[in-house]
């Protein structure tokens, strides 16, 4: 039985940001939704190291000295030339030729630690990983055992662990974003 909670729209005005947290355990999937380009979020445990923190003190320490762009995953919005306010709607879209070229030519793909989005671009994210990757045959049973028993067959995947970023100072800018939470019972 799979379910979502309500879409939640946010608006962080500038310096607005929300401190690394993970969605919780009974959140499966996060749904992040990109409402008008601007602004980051960063997972700086992302990294397909192979390492899998086992706690959340774990996965803080492995914070300590990471940097958004150089550890993990940031993704990061256009924000130079670019305001978007969603009560009065598109505005100042000139210089979006530039946007484009310097979105480009500042691209840190190549190490996947950048990834640059437009407005209405989403992701989505698990925040729990499969014990001992489970099988699928052996899928069923565990999910009849859990129905029955309570018992957790998944535990948070602390590379999930995210940080939506400060909004720049001094340029008038928001960042708006929606996200949905999906469940599995």
């Amino acid at each position: 039985n799979c379910w979502a909670e309500p879409m939640q729209v946010v608006r962080y005005t500038e310096s607005g940001r929300f401190v690394l947290h993970h969605d919780s355990c009974n959140r499966v999937i996060t749904a992040l939704y990109f409402l008008n380009g601007v602004g980051g979020t960063w997972f700086p445990l992302a990294d397909d190291d192979g390492h899998f923190p086992r706690s959340r003190d774990e996965a803080i320490d492995a914070c300590r000295d990471a940097i958004p762009g150089k550890n993990g995953l940031l993704i990061k919005g256009i924000e130079e030339g670019y305001h978007m306010n969603m009560e009065e709607g598109y505005n100042n879209l000139e210089g979006a030729e530039q946007i484009s070229d310097k979105k480009s030519e500042g691209n840190d793909s190549a190490k996947g630690r950048t990834v640059h989005i437009q407005p209405g671009d989403a992701i989505a994210f698990y925040n729990l990983r499969w014990m001992d990757d489970i099988d699928a045959e052996r899928f069923e049973e565990l999910a009849n055992q859990q129905r029955e028993t309570g018992e957790l067959i998944a535990v948070p995947d602390w590379r999930s662990f995210h940080s939506g970023l400060p909004v720049e100072s001094g340029r008038g800018l928001e960042k708006w974003i929606a996200n949905h939470w999906l469940h599995v019972e």
